[in-house]
C-alpha cells in the first residue's frame, strides 16, 4: 500500500485517472491503516475536481464508515459539506445525510448544520427540510439546541410565502450576531 500511495502522490500532477488508480490500490491493501485513510481523501479530492459524483460518494462514504473518529476528520468533513451539495442531487444528499447521522450520532450535529447551510444557500429547500427532520428525529426536542442556527434553517426547511405571517415573524426574531456571513445573506 506504501509504494501504490506514493505512486499515485509523485502521478498527481501528470495523469490524474493512473493516481485515482494507485489511491484505489492503496486503499484495497492497506485497510484500517493511515494509507487508506489518506488515499481516500485524497480520493474525494480528485473527484471533487473532475466533478466526478460517483468517485466521490464512493470514496466519502467509506471514509465517513470507517475514520468518522479520526483526528483527520474534522477536515474531511469541512470540505465534504462544501463540495456534495454540487456532486449530488437531493436523493444522493439524503443517503448522505442519513449515513453522516448513524455514523456520527454524538458529532453529527455541526457537520449536518453545515450540510443544511451549503444546500439552503443553493437554495436546495428540500434537502434542508430533511436535514432538519433528521436533526430533529436523532436529537428530539428535549436535547434540542436553543441555536439561531437551527432556528434558521427550520424557517428555511418551512414553506414560506410572502403572505405567511409566521414565517416572517421567526425570520424577523432571529438575532444574527452569532451567524456567519452566508447565513445572513439567507435572511435578506
Amino acid at each position: 500500500p506504501y509504494v501504490a500511495l506514493a505512486a499515485g502522490t509523485s502521478n498527481l500532477a501528470h495523469d490524474q485517472d493512473k493516481t485515482v488508480h494507485y489511491f484505489e490500490q492503496a486503499a484495497l491493501f492497506g485497510p484500517g491503516t493511515l494509507v487508506e485513510e489518506v488515499a481516500l481523501r485524497r480520493l474525494v479530492t480528485i473527484a471533487v475536481s473532475k466533478h466526478n459524483a460517483t468517485q466521490f460518494r464512493r470514496a466519502a462514504n467509506l471514509y465517513i464508515r470507517r475514520y468518522h473518529s479520526s483526528p483527520f476528520a474534522g477536515q474531511f468533513f469541512a470540505s465534504v459539506t462544501e463540495e456534495a451539495p454540487s456532486l449530488m442531487d437531493e436523493s444522493q444528499m439524503e443517503e448522505l445525510v442519513k449515513l453522516i447521522a448513524a455514523q456520527l450520532p454524538k458529532t453529527f450535529v455541526p457537520v449536518l448544520l453545515s450540510l443544511a447551510e451549503s444546500n439552503a444557500v443553493r437554495g436546495r429547500l428540500g434537502t434542508v427540510r430533511f436535514i432538519m427532520e433528521t436533526y430533529l428525529a436523532n436529537v428530539g426536542n428535549t436535547g434540542r439546541l436553543a441555536s439561531d442556527k437551527i432556528k434558521l434553517f427550520e424557517v428555511l426547511s418551512a414553506p414560506i410565502s410572502r403572505y405567511n405571517k409566521q414565517t416572517l415573524d421567526a425570520v424577523s426574531a432571529i438575532d444574527d450576531v452569532g451567524l456567519t456571513t452566508n447565513e445572513r445573506l439567507l435572511l435578506t
